[in-house]
């Protein structure tokens, strides 16, 4: 049996990048407010499918709109984001998904702090 010593994480993050020019306005308010989206796409299908391990009410994705991208970021990855974006129709070679958060949240929010 092998034994890890040491700092372990389960830690996770992950962001994307979305052109605004490829959204429709629907999608774009859709992403903004994913949680309410969601719970919607939900109860209208009458099952869980974005993998809620948050409460829905307090959301983990910070979603931030300039005038060329939406994009989001999260340090704790506990909605399936792409599955949404897939649901609200959203081209996936608009996308551009990391794996890890290539910038800190005060860069991500710029000069203000409106989330959306």
């Amino acid at each position: 049996m092998k034994i890890r010593s040491g700092f372990v994480s389960n830690s996770s993050s992950a962001s994307f990048l979305i052109p605004i020019s490829c959204l429709t306005i629907f999608q774009r308010l859709a992403i903004k407010c994913y949680p309410e989206m969601a719970k919607i796409i939900e109860r209208e299908k009458g099952e869980s499918i974005f993998g809620w391990t948050e409460d829905p009410d307090s959301p983990s994705w910070l979603i931030k709109e300039d005038d060329y991208n939406i994009k989001g970021l999260t340090y704790m990855d506990n909605f399936d984001m792409s599955t949404f974006l897939d649901i609200i129709g959203v081209p996936r070679n608009k996308i551009q998904y990391s794996d890890h958060c290539p910038y800190e949240w005060k860069e991500f929010l710029g000069d203000d702090e409106d989330t959306n």
